[in-house]
């Protein structure tokens, strides 16, 4: 690897035959340090293709790709202003030497072109951490997905997955929008949406009084790109392949716009054969007893995912906009005939009972659709908008599912088969108005309120074959209002906001098959949030954040539904309350154009959380519900590095250390578990570029039962690409790419039980992980518009289980998003 590393950084130099030289000085001859530098060809003065900071001494040099005409820009710090130089090399003068450049105090200097300055790839507030996409030059070329690697805090393996800060309880927002089937289904999306498309990506670290107090940790709110005016089409077709299921996947993103009126249609399709979703798995369960129950097979489904979505805006005038926006998700899947050995003996060895069961191939779907209208008035007051918005969101799931029992020694059960049909139906209506008010130049007030109307309905039939049959039809109702006010001052370095929220809820069960009596409750909570940020200079900063969150159960958890297996049995509790939790934060950042680093440690707690309840009933069955009883306490330690190790070397490094710690009914279990992502980069003579990524995963402590690990070699993944853009402006872009070509191609994952009536252990094999893949996009047309979104924003981040069958775990065109 080191060899090829050496040689690759060889060929490069051997490459870098041009260049140019300045440095930089005020008026009084100092020299000019860390002012920005970017480089354009004479053909495209709009996009930079590379950009650095002049040194300690005011020097700034850099290669460039070849002989030809370029502009440079040179922009002080603190400045929005910059000065140009245009120059040429060539084979008899290959470095351009600008000699000594007087950009302190320049009015006159400034005369010659002044272009707005672009911000650092990576932006620190007092809540967030953002990426400026557009300010990478690789966002015309890569998709969504593979800039969301680049991202603070953001991992994402070889398979797509994606945490933050080490953790998957995390909801993606689209334009400050909540978007159920990005946050569902972001492995599939997130490869096919061009980065082009996307302004910048915030990681909302630390959601303040305008978001729901009902929530999860981290918000990534994905913002597209705005601007003004087109005619005509333009937008990116891609499709990608990889030999794991040999199925392409195609993908489509247009925007156009008509007088005033911008819209943009996007949608695609993800086809996941048999043979690309293959594993087996082993359980080895030991009760109180002495009694054994073993159970192993093999497993694999096949599915279709088709996701969709639009938006558009319609500039009335210059103070009143209206933007509207869909997106949603379509799934069918079904399991193949799967056959799993099952066998409980007692202690000491004697067969109690055995048989095999095997799964029917059965096709269940899930539907989601969500949409938001939103109409925004600003005034002549720099800041001040009265944003109205109006949300509607729906999931609706049919599952089939049915077990077929053969060679039954014992009578552990009284039945052959069993087959169910489930429906889950959810709908939510939410309301909101937000106003914003900036004022003496420091200070900035938000306030709002706001409504949510939520349903939700199960209906599930189960059919055992020589025993009973069951029928349950359960209903849960959520009305919510909320008003919140938040202020924010900046006085110097100094950075304070303090936020109060106010909700109040009304929870409803009713039962129309009539097996239980309605009940209802009301819930009041008030939820103080506060952070404070010392810009200690322009590139050192501290931040210091408290926030508490709601957590309510959504149908999952509530459905009493009563669930059989010959050995299990589940059902949900509708008797939960919501959960409150805490969270002390404190950071340390460190910014500079060419390293960038980033170190937090937190604590959250939790006395009341949801969580699972496991026991042994008199039958013997093992029996799983909720209640809120469970005490949680996390202890975060986390890193992040970004260091341009030379004008054609990057590298990028996330790594997080948690220590979770469960305890509920006299039980315990706390884990330190380690996460640590990597990713290199090099450019590459004629066009190339090479990636390579890297992962680690520790321990994962899942609930006070139990954690899951792997051997320390199945821990790592990787993944390497290879990318080279063609045509005129880089228009058409393939890649090549390996995953895993390092260690066994299958990864098994064990989960130990360590706690309650019974312990044991379970493998998980996951087939086929090594994998070479294949991606095409071209992008037509000319991207001089997107639409435009209000600056408020409208987000529900609090339900648990809301019921879709793929579950994980107005809008801003500034980065000063937040959804309430």
């Amino acid at each position: 690897m080191a060899a090829a590393l050496a040689a690759v950084m060889a060929v490069t130099a051997l490459a870098q035959d041009f260049g140019v030289r300045l440095k930089a000085s005020d008026n009084d001859g100092e020299p000019e340090i860390y002012a920005t530098c970017r480089l354009f060809t004479a053909a495209d003065s709009l996009h930079a293709f590379k950009a650095g900071l002049t040194d300690s001494l005011g020097v700034f040099s850099a290669p460039l790709p070849a002989a030809g005409r370029y502009i440079l820009t040179l922009e002080p710090a603190g400045t929005s202003k910059a000065v140009r130089k245009s120059f040429t090399v060539s084979a008899d003068e290959p470095v351009a030497n600008l000699g000594d450049v007087i950009v302190g105090g320049m009015e006159e200097a400034l005369k010659e072109v002044t272009v707005t300055a672009q911000r650092p790839l990576v932006q620190k507030k007092i809540d967030r951490i953002g990426y400026d996409v557009q300010a990478d030059p690789d966002s015309r070329t890569v998709t969504l997905q593979d800039m969301m690697r680049r991202v603070p805090l953001v991992a994402v393996d070889a398979e797509g997955n994606i945490t933050v800060r080490g953790s998957s309880n995390f909801k993606i927002y689209r334009n400050g929008k909540p978007s159920t089937s990005l946050t569902n289904n972001a492995k599939e999306i997130l490869a096919a949406i061009p980065a082009s498309m996307i302004k910048s990506i915030e990681v909302i670290t630390e959601p303040g009084a305008r978001y729901d107090a009902e929530g999860i940790g981290a918000i990534l709110n994905i913002i597209t790109v705005d601007n003004s005016t087109i005619n005509g089409v333009t937008g990116t077709a891609s499709v990608r392949m990889d030999t794991r299921s040999f199925t392409p996947s195609p993908n489509l993103y247009i925007t156009s716009q008509i007088d005033k009126v911008t819209f943009s249609v996007y949608g695609g399709l993800h086809a996941n054969p048999a043979r690309g979703n293959k594993s087996t798995s082993t359980t080895d369960i030991l009760y109180a007893d002495g009694r054994r129950m073993h159970t192993s097979g093999l497993s694999t489904s096949e599915g279709i995912f088709t996701w969709f979505g639009g938006e558009a805006s319609w500039d009335i005038n210059k103070h009143n906009m209206i933007a509207a926006e869909f997106n949603g998700y379509y799934y069918t899947g079904k399991p193949r005939a799967n056959a799993m050995l099952n066998s409980l003996t007692a202690a000491d060895g004697s067969v109690i009972s055995s048989y095999t069961s095997t799964t029917m191939p059965l096709r269940s779907h899930n539907t989601d659709f969500s949409g938001t209208l939103s109409y925004e008035h600003t005034t002549a007051n720099a800041g001040e908008a009265l944003t109205a918005s109006y949300l509607v969101s729906t999931t609706d799931s049919r599952s089939r599912a049915g077990q077929v029992y053969t060679d039954v020694v014992g009578t552990l059960f009284p039945y052959t088969s069993d087959y169910s049909l489930s429906k889950s139906n959810f709908i939510e209506h939410t309301f909101q108005l937000d106003w914003k008010r900036p004022f003496a130049g420091i200070h900035t007030l938000e306030t709002g309120a706001k409504y949510i109307m939520r349903r939700n309905r199960s209906k599930a039939d189960h059919e055992y074959e020589g025993w009973e049959n069951t029928h349950t039809d359960f209903r849960h109702l959520t009305d919510v209002g909320a008003v919140y006010a938040q202020y924010t001052a900046a006085i110097r370095n100094l950075t304070l906001r303090a936020g109060l929220r106010y909700e109040l809820s009304r929870l409803k069960a009713e039962y129309p098959d009539g097996s239980q009596s309605p009940f209802s409750k009301t819930l009041s909570d008030l939820v103080p949030s506060a952070s404070l940020m010392w810009q200690i200079n322009q590139v050192h900063s501290l931040t210091a954040n408290y926030a508490a969150r709601i957590n309510r159960p959504g149908i999952e958890y509530l459905n009493p539904e009563r669930t059989y297996s010959p050995t299990t049995l589940s059902y949900g509790n509708p008797d939960l309350s919501s959960a409150f939790a805490n969270s002390l934060k404190l950071q340390y950042a460190f910014m500079k154009m060419k390293l960038m680093f980033n170190v937090s440690a937190s604590y959250s707690f939790n006395n009341d959380n949801i969580a699972g309840v496991q026991f042994v009933n008199p039958e013997g069955l093992r029996v799983s519900t909720y209640d809120n009883i469970g005490h949680e306490r996390v202890l975060s330690l986390g890193g992040f590095v970004q260091w341009r190790a030379t004008d054609k070397t990057a590298v990028m490094a996330n790594v997080t250390v948690d220590r979770t710690s469960y305890r509920q009914n006299g039980m315990r279990l706390a884990k330190w578990g380690p996460q640590i992502f990597m990713r290199v980069s090099q450019e590459l003579p004629w066009k190339l570029s090479l990636s390579g990524m890297f992962m680690f995963m520790g321990t994962r402590v899942n609930d006070v039962y139990s954690y899951m690990e792997a051997k320390p070699y199945e821990r790592f993944g990787c993944m390497f690409d290879l990318r080279r853009s063609f045509l005129k402006e880089n228009r058409l872009t393939v890649s090549i790419g390996v995953a895993n070509p390092i260690g066994r191609k299958n990864r098994t994952f064990r989960t130990y039980t360590v706690n309650g009536d019974f312990t044991g252990q379970s493998a998980f094999t996951i087939h086929n992980l090594r994998m070479a893949t294949l991606s095409i996009s071209y992008r037509f047309g000319s991207l001089k518009a997107s639409v435009k979104k209000t600056s408020a924003n409208l987000g529900n981040d609090d339900l648990m289980g809301r019921g879709s069958s793929r579950e994980q775990g107005s809008t801003a065109t500034q980065s000063t998003t937040g959804g309430m």
